[in-house]
């Protein structure tokens, strides 16, 4: 067992490392590997947590505007048939139909989404991912 010198970057970090054979524990609240340390080591300090911070707040929003919008609209299962529903909608929009201001909220919730998710993706650190908010409409 070697001693590894340790920077938390996440759970996915761990799972990336146990993919590719890597192992890394702790004893004695210490980190050790039975692994190949340099490995390890460099594993570790190469691994970029960003990603999965982006991806993990992503679908933050993703679930919490899902439920916004099956508060009025039950049937719509995931983001996909919401998206589905909003390029519908900006469809048919402008042909002078009469309004439907429970699918305009919902469709704004996407929108809310999207803008969202644009922030989280253009975020350059993990501290400027956990700054994004969603702007939920009323």
């Amino acid at each position: 067992m070697s001693p590894i010198i340790y920077t938390e970057k996440g759970a996915k970090m761990h799972e990336a490392l146990a993919r590719a054979g890597l192992h890394l524990g702790q004893f004695n609240n210490v980190w050790m590997t039975n692994s190949d340390p340099i490995a390890v080591q460099a594993f570790i300090t190469a691994y970029d947590a960003l990603p999965d911070v982006k991806a993990e707040r992503i679908a933050l929003f993703k679930a919490d505007g899902l439920a916004r919008v099956q508060a009025i609209y039950p049937a719509i299962a995931d983001c996909d048939q919401l998206d589905l529903f909003s390029d519908l909608w900006g469809a048919i929009k402008g042909t002078g139909k009469n309004t439907m201001p429970a699918l305009e909220k919902a469709i704004a919730t996407r929108a809310a989404i999207v803008s969202a998710i644009a922030a989280v993706n253009a975020a350059l650190t993990i501290p400027q991912v956990k700054l994004v908010t969603v702007n939920w409409p009323p």
